[in-house]
């Protein structure tokens, strides 16, 4: 079995849930002239909240962070995202027929609606559950993203 995820997908919905389908929200600049102009894209996004605060019947709202295919990146850099040497992404090994090498962004968390996960919950578009090992992996990459932990 894989290190990084579960064999099954967890019974409830967990951080480092991945999902198909989740919408994000690009804002282009706008102009001196024009307004700024939101455009609401389907991808795949990982849940970053963490379960105590999801369970908690007042959260409305959960972190999402966009997940990318490792191929965007250029080809020379691909290794340092594999072995975790960039701050701001966690890599995902593939899974074959459900996923290729990708990675998380932390450059493009979103705030969405709990409900909107929950609905993708119910109809089928989980796609895998992260291991407790490679949630606390992605927890300090988080820490490290924002500032804490090693340096450089």
């Amino acid at each position: 079995a894989h290190w990084m995820y579960e064999k099954a997908l967890r019974p409830q919905v967990s951080q480092g849930d991945v999902f198909d389908q989740v919408p994000i929200t690009y804002v282009s600049p706008g102009s001196a002239t024009e307004p700024p102009v939101p455009r609401v894209v389907l991808t795949r996004a990982i849940v970053m909240t963490h379960d105590c605060e999801y369970d908690k019947p007042n959260c409305d709202f959960v972190i999402v962070a966009e997940i990318r295919r490792l191929d965007e990146v250029a080809h020379n850099s691909r290794g340092n995202v594999r072995e975790r040497r960039t701050r701001n992404t966690f890599f995902l090994d593939s899974v074959p027929s459900m996923m290729e090498e990708s990675f998380v962004d932390f450059r493009r968390l979103e705030r969405i609606h709990k409900s909107i996960i929950q609905g993708l919950a119910g109809s089928g578009h989980r796609v895998v559950s992260l291991t407790d090992d490679a949630r606390a992996a992605l927890q300090w990459q988080v820490a490290v993203f924002f500032g804490y932990g090693r340096q450089g």
